[in-house]
């Protein structure tokens, strides 16, 4: 695979990266080896200090980002701030092989829709909680009055979804 551009992953919300370093921290982001990653097989490049620039529309140039050598097991973690990439594979018969996880504040759009993607099943064993991070209940930020709802109620209510353990109040 040819190198990915460098990029932030806070871009998708670009009235927060107007922030720049004084955005909230909205992701972050695990990236697990389960081979080893190698500057020759792609290991995902990134920019040190890049989450700290004042201009976030900024992603840097390709020379001055670092790949994140590991070895199967290590876990690479940082904020969606850091200036980041894949890089290219340049072996000719090896595969890098990872699991990718980003977490980002349960009040913003996901990337994925995972209402429509997680079965219903799975999502009644789960906890409240993990209900709300994966947009199965309503969110209420601190200053706000309530995100994601049916008729100004909890939509976890009105398609009478069932968890795993009691709604804590």
């Amino acid at each position: 695979s040819k190198a990915q551009q460098l990029h932030r992953d806070t871009a998708e919300f670009p009235g927060l990266t107007k922030l720049g370093p004084r955005m909230d921290e909205i992701q972050i982001s695990f990236f697990t080896a389960l081979t080893d990653f190698t500057a020759e097989n792609g290991a995902t490049r990134g920019i040190p200090k890049s989450h700290l620039w004042e201009n976030y529309e900024d992603w840097g140039r390709d020379e001055d980002a670092v790949p994140a050598v590991m070895k199967a097991g290590d876990v690479f973690f940082f904020t969606g701030r850091l200036c980041h990439g894949g890089g290219e594979n340049r072996t000719e018969d090896f595969w890098r092989r990872g699991i990718s996880l980003c977490f980002q504040a349960s009040y913003l759009t996901p990337e994925e829709c995972y209402p429509l993607i997680m079965p219903r099943e799975i999502v009644e064993t789960m906890t409240p909680l993990a209900q709300k991070m994966c947009a199965w209940r309503s969110q209420y930020p601190i200053l706000g009055g309530g995100l994601w709802q049916h008729n100004y109620s909890e939509v976890a209510d009105a398609i009478e979804l069932k968890a795993n353990q009691p709604l804590k109040q």
